[in-house]
């Protein structure tokens, strides 16, 4: 980072055209600057730390993307966890009475395999460690593993 030699009043002045002060801020800031030598070092010392905070925080990068692919998804399952493996997406389904575990092809939406939870339960996430899939619920702090190749609840 580059550091120019400025003076106090030419740092108010500029922080005033970036709109940092009010009139009314400036000119009292430039009173105790004219009245207190320490109130100036330490004044001057903030606005270079703030000019530098500033100057990191305006730099940014742009990101793009471009969308490669869509695929159907039933828009009123209310997913709560996805997961895609083996060529599959593994959702969880929320809503109690509504929660469940689908499996399904990713290219025309179709759900293969589909498991519901009692309707005491409310799904939530869902991930694979292993050889099983594991589904967590809301509130009621029970989770269900499911078996990865037959997607059979596991007892």
């Amino acid at each position: 980072m580059v550091v120019k030699s400025l003076s106090a009043l030419q740092i108010i002045d500029r922080l005033n055209e970036i709109g940092y002060f009010t009139k009314s801020d400036t000119i009292e800031v430039m009173m105790k600057i004219r009245d207190n030598k320490l109130i100036k070092t330490i004044i001057l010392f903030t606005i270079l730390v703030l000019l530098a905070v500033g100057a990191e925080t305006n730099t940014y990068r742009n990101y793009s993307y471009r969308v490669v692919n869509v695929y159907p998804h039933d828009i009123s399952a209310f997913t709560q966890g996805l997961v895609f493996a083996d060529g599959f997406l593994y959702e969880g389904t929320g809503m109690n009475g509504e929660s469940g575990l689908r499996k399904v092809n990713i290219e025309n939406g179709q759900v293969l395999e589909s498991h519901l939870l009692d309707e005491k339960y409310f799904g939530e996430g869902v991930t694979i460690f292993e050889d099983r899939i594991i589904q967590l619920t809301w509130k009621s702090k029970t989770g269900f593993a499911y078996d990865r190749e037959s997607s059979g609840l596991i007892e």
